[in-house]
């Protein structure tokens, strides 16, 4: 059977992503049954972490699935932007769009993943913030002022939402973090 041998490095990556994902959902916490007990409804402290792993471990799933039919060449070969351009009449257009570049992908898994892990030592607010930063600068926001606001403000509203209207016991960090969080949620009235 003949296959390419990129695509099929890609999808055991994926793979590998997925499989990540689904360790760290289960090894989280040291002790489920005590956050089982902090549930107000469906919802525990455990509810976005969780689902954000989820959702990083389908897309891996998914970007596994493509990277496989495209090694085993199960697809027909798309149209070239010229072909699809031409067949909607849209003369001009016809420039080749390469496929998503890898290395901000995997940065981008990674970094979700890591921001999920680094939670209960450093805090939920300052892993976000972190988060936020590497994650705005991989999607290509450049401009000092954007990024910082978007990252300030995105964090604070995260804040207030899971804090002050859900409830939710966020991680505070150990130590130093633990205090700057507390610092901090009292500057902002949060508690």
């Amino acid at each position: 059977m003949i296959y390419n041998r990129q695509p099929m490095i890609h999808a055991v990556f994926a793979e590998l992503v997925a499989l990540i994902a689904l360790i760290l959902g289960h090894i989280i916490v040291d002790n489920p049954q005590m956050v089982q007990g902090m549930a107000r409804g469906l919802a525990t402290p455990l509810t976005w972490p969780k689902l954000m792993l989820a959702g990083v471990g389908i897309c891996a799933l998914g970007w596994a699935i493509e990277q496989g039919w495209k090694a085993f060449n199960v697809l027909p070969p798309p149209p070239s932007a010229a072909e699809e351009a031409l067949e909607f009449g849209d003369v001009g257009f016809e420039q080749e769009n390469d496929d998503a570049p890898l290395l901000p992908i995997v940065f981008g898994l990674s970094l979700a993943m890591a921001y999920a892990f680094v939670i209960p030592w450093v805090g939920f607010t300052a892993a976000t913030v972190v988060f936020l930063l590497l994650w705005f600068l991989v999607g290509g926001i450049r401009k000092p002022l954007q990024l910082i606001s978007v990252t300030l403000i995105g964090t604070v509203v995260l804040l207030y939402v899971f804090v002050k209207l859900a409830l939710m016991p966020l991680d505070r960090g150990q130590g130093a973090f633990g205090e700057l969080t507390i610092a901090l949620f009292r500057l902002l009235g949060i508690y």
